[in-house]
């Protein structure tokens, strides 16, 4: 699709409270009230208010990432994409390894945060 269309679409659904992401050739159209941050903020609500870690690599994701008090992204996808563009600024680190080693670093930040934690006394994750 071109790139007019692209926007023209984004608008219009914007306006009928959908949001429109350009993912690589993905196009995804989700109702505005579809998102991962209402998914955590849910989880604090109803199962725990303990801290909580996220990973995710798609810009769908960048809203759980914000949403979590620790958060890691593994440096592949779009949102490593974006960093590196020089775009945008993440608060969040991303993993030295791609594809499926990144999962074994995700889980380190997991283990190390969940000791950090346990170390002051917060409780387990």
């Amino acid at each position: 699709m071109p790139l007019d269309e692209i926007t023209n679409l984004s608008d219009r659904l914007y306006n009928l409270g959908w949001r429109v992401s350009l993912q690589g050739r993905k196009l995804y159209a989700v109702p505005a009230a579809v998102n991962k941050s209402d998914a955590i903020l849910h989880l604090r609500r109803t199962v725990r208010s303990e801290p909580m870690v996220a990973s995710g690599d798609s810009l769908l994701d960048k809203s759980l990432l914000e949403s979590a008090d620790y958060a890691i992204a593994p440096c592949h996808g779009e949102i490593f994409a974006e960093q590196q563009s020089g775009l945008v600024k993440s608060r969040y680190p991303f993993t030295k390894e791609s594809g499926v080693f990144a999962g074994d670093e995700i889980l380190q930040y997991v283990n190390m945060i969940y000791n950090n934690l346990t170390a002051l006394g917060v409780g387990p994750l």
